[in-house]
């Protein structure tokens, strides 16, 4: 029988390497971890932290103090508009001290409400060692790096907390038969938030599989932002119809649920999913890069791009050149007909379902072939309405509900493809694949509060055993943190989808 002493041995020198790992990088004691008070306006509060160098030196430390502010993944970013409400009301103990090894101090502050605030104050206080004169450089990947304390102050009457679920994804896991879930808060009220709760996970008979805490760590929300609470669920589960549930709490005085069902197919999923900007010739800033206009006539159909507005919607018909077409209207329903002269419809997907206020989706066909080829585009409109008709040098812009620019020519110099930048999408399908006639895809841009920017139909190219989905929008949204979500319905009726996040800086 094999002695396990050397297995003893190992798992111990493992333990020490983990020991040294989280010790020798750690350089401060901080206690408490985070501030959360009640100061009516005008008062003040006394704080007092507890600091003690566990570093094998003697360290300099600087004391910090600036608003809080997080992304909604709820890691700390820095703001050049930083309105120091919290640091133009603090005062303390010299911001720079000594502490030799093992030694520990009180380090007292006094934070004043401002008269007349009605919202929480959040700001974070930062406790950043450096070697102090005379002592050695920090060396190795093991240095001491600063210590965060978040602060809250709210007045007492600010009591009530007010949030809601504005985005609820989930697929099934790239890696393994598991489901992957992602929940966005929006926090509506005037103090932060934490939300906390549980996943569950049941088959179609509502029998529960498998359950998880959601959120365990708590990551706060700030007044008036999103946070995202991303979770795995889940293993070994086979295909079918699933259901997940998340329960939340902690956002107010009533407990909020959401549920979604999911299909797993059999031997067949979406993975590398990614979403990211391109950026042609290096260039950064989309304003200063102008194309050629082509007076070329097009000969084919290559994409239709949707884009949601403000009050209306904008409807982009791309081909490889300018379109000739011939409107007309028709009734019951009520739909804008568009018959393209001398190009072939090229598109991967026929169907374009839009459903915004104005759209409900947009139908092509191939309308005839001889003696002239005609791309027929039916636009079904939600009721009757007021639109637009733009024509570019390679592509025709519908602007429904919404009057076109008055100057043309600048939106074709800011729609060109492919010298400005762009969003761009890449996945790959595996498994059993087949798209077929009935099959179709959209691409979307949602944005954290639920709303959908963009709709782009998806192109396909068959591989060795899998399939390639592509495809692209001309406008790049706002800096922000975005959902990229894959739509595709085969010839089974059953929709596929998957969803990546991306940021746009």
């Amino acid at each position: 029988m094999r002695s396990k002493k050397p297995y003893k041995k190992l798992a111990c020198l493992l333990l020490g390497i983990i020991y040294v790992f989280i010790f020798s990088s750690a350089s401060l004691l901080i206690s408490p971890v985070k501030f959360q008070v009640v100061v009516v306006p005008g008062g003040t509060y006394n704080g007092l932290i507890k600091v003690k160098n566990v570093f094998n030196q003697r360290l300099a430390i600087k004391v910090t103090f600036s608003s809080l502010f997080l992304d909604p993944m709820g890691n700390p970013v820095d703001n050049s508009n930083d309105d120091s409400v919290f640091s133009n009301n603090v005062t303390s103990d010299p911001v720079i001290f000594s502490l030799g090894p093992q030694e520990d101090r009180i380090y007292r502050f006094q934070f004043r409400m401002p008269p007349g605030m009605d919202e929480e104050v959040s700001g974070k206080i930062v406790f950043s060692p450096f070697p102090e004169e005379g002592e050695p450089a920090f060396e190795g990947i093991f240095k001491p790096g600063p210590v965060l304390i978040p602060f809250f102050a709210s007045p007492p009457d600010v009591t009530e907390k007010n949030a809601e679920i504005s985005g609820f994804y989930v697929k099934q896991y790239d890696q393994q038969d598991s489901v992957a879930c992602t929940l966005v808060f929006r926090n509506k009220g005037l103090l932060h938030i934490r939300p906390q709760g549980i996943l569950r996970l049941f088959d179609e008979d509502k029998n529960q599989l498998f359950s998880c805490p959601l959120n365990p760590g708590r990551a706060p929300i700030l007044k008036s932002s999103f946070g995202i609470v991303k979770k795995t669920l889940g293993t070994g589960l086979q295909a079918g119809n699933f259901v997940v549930r998340a329960e939340i709490e902690g956002t107010g005085d009533m407990d909020m649920g959401i549920e979604k069902s999911l299909y797993i197919f059999p031997k067949k999923r979406i993975k590398n999913f990614q979403v990211k900007v391109v950026y042609p010739s290096g260039q950064k800033d989309s304003r200063k890069v102008t194309s050629p206009i082509s007076m070329q006539a097009a000969s084919s159909l290559k994409a239709i791009e949707m884009e949601r507005r403000k009050k209306g919607t904008v409807i982009s018909l791309i081909a490889d050149g300018r379109l000739s077409f011939d409107p007309f209207e028709l009734d019951d329903p009520y739909r804008l007909v568009l018959d393209i002269k001398g190009v072939l419809n090229d598109l991967p997907s026929k169907t374009l379902e839009l459903y915004t206020s104005e759209v409900l989706k947009i139908r092509t066909s191939q309308f005839k072939i001889s003696p002239e080829k005609i791309t027929r585009v039916v636009v079904d409109f939600m009721r009757e309405q007021k639109y637009d008709l733009v024509s570019l040098s390679d592509r025709l812009v519908v602007y429904v509900g919404i009057p076109a620019p008055a100057t043309p020519e600048a939106e074709e110099k800011r729609e060109s493809l492919p010298s400005v930048p762009y969003l761009e999408f890449n996945a790959d399908l595996v498994g059993s694949v087949k798209i077929g006639e009935g099959s179709r895809g959209i691409f979307k841009v949602i944005s954290l509060s639920g709303t959908i920017l963009y709709q782009v139909p998806i192109q396909a190219e068959e591989g060795d055993g899998e399939m390639h989905l592509s495809g692209r929008w001309s406008r790049i949204p706002d800096p922000g943190i975005y959902f990229g979500e894959l739509v595709l319905v085969q010839e089974e009726r059953i929709p596929i989808v998957s969803y990546s996040i991306f940021k746009v800086e």
